[in-house]
């Protein structure tokens, strides 16, 4: 009897104790997954809200839809698209194919648009191509599965350029990131397809949860101040382009269609049966990006784009989706001690009605469900201790919730330090480049140098072989001597007769008087103050007198 008491007293302490557990380990989860959602979803406007807004949107999707009853299809005349351009502006036909004209940008057109991932897009553009393309063959241009996006705002466009420096689009950037940073993922559902009277095969978009699109052009609209005021699209709409018709169906399936109304109606058919394959499709948008279009309508029409995928709305929900396995594996952890005690029991029990028998039976599916559970709290509780000391956290009891806030700011570090270092490597490899042009012209410059060098060189080596003196040769002042004429008692000098002059015949002056005429020598040659350095002299044979005139001196003093 107090055996069995203990055992009651036990049992009710063990129960006490462990419901202290569970509300010790339930209550903080409680509130850490309250704070997180609220955290996530404090901008998401009220079910109310959200009503009106896809009210809203219907009323403009329904004036979509109406367009090309009231309207026409302008686009068998070749009339304006939505963006006041012609049809005829943005594409060609080229080898039996539509080919889009690519025009340049100036300044770029700067938009911020919502992507639609490839995990939805690629099934809508399946089945577009196989209800439009046989009966348009040629005519169409379809969207690229990989580019499908909802157009939010835009800082420029071609209609009101707005021009920017590249520290300016990098301030835009960074003012559209932190609005990322605010934003919630988008949980949208398809709610028609229409054909405009333009051509263009829309997909009208509703939100069942997420920031509207209507506060996400507010946010866009207060960060970027300097954008244009008229937009191309209504603030309320979320659409994307899959197709644009441009020109009269090349098949029809029954009968030729002669008139507009005929035409008309076959538009129609084909979009009610796009409706029925694709109508309620369910998709989440979770990317922002900032693109620079360098051709109009670049994203459209596949032309030259730069691309800033803003990671904000990816963050949020990757967050989201952690902590609910973190709160599922927190409350199947609870939980699961009960569950063992329910299974001990029942297999009490059985043993009880069967005592002679073994229990060969299955293991209970909850036991199977208590062991997953059991390894994943496992698996999930080692990355966490992996992941904390990576982060080499110097707090004690750091919780999961701060090892992975301390994860999100080291990677948010990480990427605006990726983002530092691409810039640096972009002006690295710009003055790398610089560098390299100067080094070339110098190296040109240095092999002109060389050559005009040698070319000096050369030229002085030469005047020094010309300008080296001769000893055998009497300098310049001595080169023409005068003739020394020997009398008896005076002296007389005459010039030296150069070669050519040579076969003139001479004509001599012989004085009378010797005696009184005067020293010529010492009139014609007065010596210098400078001394010169003495030169060899060496006769030659003008310096004597010609055999012929010395005959001749005796007969010329015995005329006079």
């Amino acid at each position: 009897m107090i055996r069995g008491h203990r055992s009651i007293v036990n049992k009710n302490w063990w129960k006490w104790n462990h419901s202290k557990t569970v509300a010790l380990i339930f209550v903080p989860s409680a509130f850490l997954f309250y704070t997180l959602f609220n955290m996530a979803f404090h901008n998401q406007p009220s079910s109310s809200d959200s009503v009106i807004l896809n009210e809203e949107r219907s009323r403009l999707y329904d004036k979509m839809e109406r367009d090309l009853d009231e309207n026409g299809p302008a686009f068998l005349k070749k009339g304006e698209t939505s963006q006041s351009l012609s049809l005829s502006d943005i594409f060609t036909l080229k080898d039996g194919y539509v080919t889009p004209i690519l025009k340049a940008a100036n300044p770029p057109v700067r938009a911020n648009v919502l992507y639609l991932s490839t995990e939805y897009s690629v099934r809508i553009s399946e089945a577009v191509k196989h209800i439009f393309n046989p009966y348009f063959d040629k005519v169409i241009w379809f969207q690229n599965s990989s580019m499908y996006h909802f157009s939010m705002f835009h800082a420029s466009h071609h209609i009101t350029p707005v021009p920017a420096t590249e520290d300016e689009i990098e301030v835009e950037a960074s003012a559209v990131h932190a609005v990322a940073d605010d934003l919630c993922p988008l949980k949208i559902v398809l709610d028609r397809v229409v054909l405009t009277s333009t051509g263009v095969l829309l997909g009208c978009w509703q939100v069942i949860s997420g920031t509207d699109p209507i506060t996400i052009r507010a946010k866009l609209r207060t960060a970027l101040p300097h954008a244009p005021e008229k937009q191309l699209y209504d603030a309320a709409i979320l659409h994307t382009s899959f197709a644009r018709l441009l020109g009269h169906p090349t098949a029809t399936p029954m009968v030729e269609l002669h008139k507009t109304s005929d035409e008309v109606q076959f538009f129609h058919d084909l979009v009610a049966k796009l409706n029925n394959q694709i109508r309620g499709m369910e998709a989440v948008v979770s990317e922002l990006w900032y693109v620079e279009e360098y051709d109009v309508l670049a994203l459209a029409l596949n032309g030259r784009t730069k691309i800033r995928r803003l990671p904000g709305l990816w963050f949020l929900f990757d967050l989201q989706l952690d902590f609910n396995f973190i709160e599922t594996s927190m409350s199947s952890e609870a939980q699961s001690p009960l569950v063992d005690e329910v299974n001990v029991v029942a297999e009490d029990s059985i043993d009880r009605d069967c005592p002679g028998k073994k229990n060969k039976g299955k293991v209970p599916k909850r036991i199977q469900k208590a062991e997953r559970e059991k390894l994943k709290r496992e698996h999930l509780n080692d990355l966490f201790l992996d992941l904390a000391s990576a982060l080499e956290l110097t707090q004690q009891n750091s919780g999961k919730a701060s090892i992975l806030c301390e994860a999100t700011r080291l990677l948010r570090d990480l990427l605006s330090q990726i983002e530092c270092l691409k810039k640096e490597h972009t002006s690295l490899l710009s003055e790398s480049k610089y560098v390299t042009v100067e080094k070339n012209e110098l190296r040109e410059e240095n092999s002109a140098l060389e050559i005009e060098i040698e070319k000096l060189q050369s030229e002085l080596e030469e005047r020094i072989a010309q300008s080296k003196p001769d000893l055998n040769i009497p300098p310049p002042e001595f080169q023409q001597p005068e003739l020394t004429s020997h009398f008896p008692g005076d002296c007389v000098r005459l010039p030296a007769v150069e070669p050519s002059s040579q076969q003139v015949p001479a004509v001599f002056v012989l004085p009378i008087r010797p005696e009184a005429l005067p020293d010529v020598t010492q009139q014609t040659f007065k010596p210098n103050s400078n001394v010169s350095k003495p030169h060899a002299r060496y006769p030659t044979p003008m310096d004597s007198w010609p055999s012929q005139l010395l005959g001749e001196q005796p007969t010329a003093r015995k005329e006079f």
